[in-house]
């Protein structure tokens, strides 16, 4: 026995706004048919979009020969479809044409034209060809990535090789570096004493400007007071010398007091009083 075919009359297929798509027909032959919620296959240029059935016609529930109604969410501008199949179950789809603008569509439904499209599986042969392309895809690219792989093997050996090489250098750098870092601490430490003793020799050295500067001060004074001593010696010296010269004048006149004291013992006062007289007259 023959199983009833399923059909469905397209009465419209249009875009009711620009985000949203809208199929509206009549199913026959349901009998033994259960719907699941709809979706909407879309080929735009080569590639493919499905799209969910909104619930506000409750689309999952059809009965024969009434109205049905599903309406479907766009992200976007409308645009011209190469393809699109409606699906209400898994072994029942139908193939729909491109979709018209509302005046368009309002203007078939007052013409009451209804074209009826035959519901079969859908996608099933398509979906056998493109399983067959995917299995000779994966065959091939399961023979590009063996070779790939082994390709990769080599390169692995000989990346291990270097990153091998470039650890040892890296565990190299890094004592060459706690070296440097060390030695770096040393020098520190060595700037931070010889920075101290700088500081110290500084402050010695304030010390013995102050020092000097105190010792010059203290020449000085001791040039001024040389300067006074020789000065009050120059003029010790001089009178010194006047003394001397009043003490030998004092004696040369002792001296000859003496002498005619002697001789006034021995001469007579007239004599004496001649010799006075004489050294007394003025030279004529």
């Amino acid at each position: 026995m023959t199983e009833p075919t399923v059909t469905f009359d397209v009465e419209r297929f249009e875009w009711k706004a620009p985000g949203r798509l809208e199929v509206v027909g009549r199913w026959f032959g349901l009998r033994g048919q259960r719907f699941l919620r709809p979706t909407l296959d879309v080929e735009v240029d080569g590639d493919s979009r499905r799209l969910l059935a909104l619930l506000d016609h409750k689309p999952w529930v059809a009965a024969e020969g009434a109205e049905w109604v599903a309406a479907f969410a766009w992200e976007g501008d409308p645009v011209d479809f190469t393809g699109a199949e409606l699906a209400v179950g898994p072994d029942l789809a139908v193939e729909l044409p491109p979709p018209g603008v509302p005046a368009a569509a309002a203007k078939r439904k007052q013409e009451r034209v209804a074209e009826r499209r035959e519901a079969a599986p859908p996608r099933v042969q398509r979906l056998k060809n493109e399983l067959a392309a995917a299995q000779a895809q994966i065959e091939r690219l399961t023979t590009e990535l063996d070779r790939e792989r082994a390709a990769r093997t080599t390169d692995s050996m000989d990346m291990n090789g270097r990153l091998t090489a470039e650890r040892q250098a890296v565990r190299k750098l890094g004592g060459e570096l706690r070296a440097a870092r060390e030695q770096l601490s040393a020098s520190e430490t060595t700037a931070a004493r010889q920075l101290q003793q700088l500081r110290q020799l500084e402050r010695e050295l304030g010390a013995a400007r102050s020092a000097r500067e105190a010792a010059v001060d203290e020449a000085e004074r001791l040039v001024r007071e040389v300067e006074t001593a020789r000065r009050l010696q120059a003029a010790a010296e001089h009178e010194r010398e006047a003394a001397i010269r009043a003490r030998d004048r004092a004696r040369q006149e002792r001296n000859a007091w003496l002498s005619r004291a002697r001789a006034a013992q021995t001469e007579s006062p007239r004599a004496i009083l001649e010799e006075e007289l004489g050294e007394r007259r003025p030279v004529g």
